[in-house]
Order: C-alpha cells, then sequence, then structure tokens
C-alpha cells in the first residue's frame, strides 16, 4: 500500500504479504504476517531518509475491518478511511512514531493497494 499524503510532500506505505480479506469471523480480524513493515518518506528527499518500522508483534500485522482500507496493528496503528489515514494507538509498530503521532488524521491525496504476484518458473 502506497499513500500520499495531502498538504505534506510524504509518502507513508505499507507491507503485508497477506490478502486483504477476513482472517476469521467478524470484521475486525487479524492476519499475522512478521514480514510487515510500515515506512514515510519525503516524496523530494533521497530514499535513504526513509523511515521503517516492522511488526513487535506478527500476530497482529495487519488487520482486516469491513467498512476500512488497510489497516495494520492492534491498537488501529495505522488505518485508511475513506481519503483519511489514522493513526489511533501505536502499539504493534512502535516505530511509526518516528513520523506519524497517535491521534493524528491525515488527509491523502491518493493511496493505491498492490498484490505481488510471483512469476511462474
Amino acid at each position: 500500500m502506497i499513500s500520499k499524503i495531502k498538504y505534506h510532500n510524504k509518502l507513508i506505505c505499507g507491507y503485508n504479504p497477506l490478502n486483504l480479506t477476513p482472517y476469521g469471523i467478524g470484521s475486525d480480524t487479524w492476519g499475522e504476517a512478521s514480514e510487515s513493515f510500515i515506512s514515510s518518506f519525503p516524496i523530494l528527499d533521497s530514499i535513504h531518509s526513509a523511515q521503517i518500522s516492522r511488526a513487535k508483534d506478527p500476530q497482529y500485522s495487519i488487520s482486516y475491518r469491513t467498512n476500512h482500507g488497510p489497516s495494520f496493528g492492534a491498537g488501529w496503528d495505522l488505518t485508511i478511511e475513506g481519503k483519511v489515514i489514522r493513526c489511533s494507538l501505536i502499539s504493534s509498530y512502535p516505530g511509526i512514531s518516528d513520523f506519524i503521532t497517535a491521534g493524528t488524521t491525515l488527509h491523502l491525496d491518493d493511496y493505491e493497494v498492490f498484490g505481488v504476484v510471483r512469476k511462474g518458473t
């Protein structure tokens, strides 16, 4: 997932190898993936200025919520809702506090979710 933040010259991105589908019964369920991370970097700066946060507790690395876009973390560390990105509580990705504050709502210019497909051999 790549999101461009409105009024700020930065991108916030998230990676998770799982599908964005329900992981159990109910709408607030989680998927476990130790490879998950959230990152941020200024659009005009070097890629070397990127900041990255890996999941501290992979059990809550990605969540599925029926009325939202991608959601990362048990405390809803990062959730896309319509044209905003919210950071409700930082719990599963402690390093995101370097680039977003808990309780913050940022407006999005746009976001896209990509699926990585492994090429057959």
